[in-house]
């Protein structure tokens, strides 16, 4: 499996699209994509190949994905709008059974059909319990479900768009793509029930591709969907990551940067910059975009050093994200500032001033290691 990482959309996209041979007699591309963005992406594929027309690559929907591998299954399937009917007759027949969802309309119909569709996608039956302390929710999950076992009997054993998941899913390992590179691209995120065709497709096709957005290094990066990365890990397959660095510029990338971000105020010098974060999270979270840029200006591990007032409330923000991050650290004990020495030659040189130039802090200040003052004992015997 390819991972192919990006700080925005597009450049996401182009990373994985521009892997693909065009016109390949030896290599099939399937380009997964949501269903809202298959025309866009079938349209930006010419344009990133720079090719007229392709003869062996496919852009479709995960549904349609389903479909096409089940086209030799015996049992029917009910379109999108065939689903959206059947919502509507099953509230229908059992309307006068409701207590909140009486008005029969086209938004109510096109929520409840979701609805359903998140329920069967999570493996949640009509005839499931469900124990609620609230009961204005308790009556709305009774409606639901009311509705919900009502739209399966319509369904008569045909597969609505969740049930031709559940299908794909179970008959996968049977499906031929050995030939075939499966590209899942434009997904912020997927499904338990997603993640389990993924990785089911990992052990049938030749190769996977999925690009996947993670912009860290953001101010607006909390906007984004994160665990996507996570879960592909997790999956425990041989995988490699190409991260494409961005290729947006002037007022694009300012957008991309700067929209719904919450950046911390800054004062810089030459050599000393300062930062302000709401809290010890947004601290070491900013720390770990700053140490992954300098990673990534060619600076190594060894080169960077981090000190914090207490180790104790800063370890666990330290640990977790800079695990996350893939981070090589090494942690070590506490120790306060106040007994470093760099810390004490700084104090010492401004006690000198505080104090008039004591005679204790003048020799102390000579016998630093860090003062440059030359014949130290001839200097000492001379102020005392």
């Amino acid at each position: 499996m390819k991972i192919i990482k990006a700080n925005n959309f597009k450049d996401a996209e182009i990373g994985a699209i521009s892997g693909i041979v065009p016109n390949s007699l030896h290599e099939k591309y399937i380009v997964i994509t949501p269903d809202r963005y298959s025309l866009n992406l079938e349209k930006n594929i010419f344009d990133i190949l720079k090719v007229d027309s392709l003869f062996n690559v496919s852009v479709m929907g995960i549904s349609r994905f389903a479909k096409k591998m089940l086209s030799s299954t015996e049992k029917q399937s009910v379109s999108a709008l065939g689903t959206l009917i059947l919502v509507r007759l099953a509230i229908i027949r059992v309307q006068s059974k409701l207590k909140c969802f009486k008005d029969i309309n086209f938004g109510l119909c096109e929520e409840i059909k979701n609805t359903i569709s998140l329920l069967k996608s999570a493996g949640i039956s009509c005839e499931e319990g469900f124990n609620v302390s609230s009961q204005g929710l308790k009556a709305k999950l009774e409606d639901i479900f009311t509705i919900y076992r009502e739209y399966e009997n319509l369904l008569e054993g045909r597969l609505d768009s969740a049930g031709l998941l559940n299908e794909l899913e179970l008959k996968l390992d049977e499906i031929d793509l050995k030939d075939t590179i499966v590209l899942f691209v434009g997904f912020d995120s997927l499904t338990k029930q997603g993640m389990s065709i993924l990785s089911k497709i990992c052990d049938t096709a030749k190769d996977v591709w999925i690009s996947i957005v993670e912009p860290f290094f953001q101010p607006n990066s909390y906007v984004y969907e994160r665990d996507l990365f996570n879960k592909v890990r997790a999956l425990n397959k041989e995988v490699s990551v190409l991260e494409i660095p961005c290729s947006l510029t002037g007022e694009n990338k300012h957008i991309l940067e700067n929209l719904f971000a919450f950046k911390t105020s800054v004062m810089e010098t030459n050599k000393v910059k300062l930062y302000s974060a709401p809290n010890v999270e947004g601290e070491v979270l900013m720390l770990a975009r700053k140490i992954k840029r300098l990673i990534v200006s060619g600076y190594r591990y060894k080169d960077i050093s981090v000190a914090v007032a207490g180790l104790q409330p800063y370890e666990p923000f330290i640990e977790r994200l800079f695990d996350k991050f893939g981070f090589s650290y090494y942690i070590d004990d506490s120790k306060p500032l106040i007994d470093l020495f760099p810390i004490k030659f700084i104090l010492n040189v401004l006690n000198l001033f505080l104090y008039d130039f004591k005679k204790e802090d003048l020799i102390s200040y000579i016998l630093s290691p860090f003062s440059e003052v030359e014949n130290k004992d001839e200097k000492i015997n001379y102020i005392i």
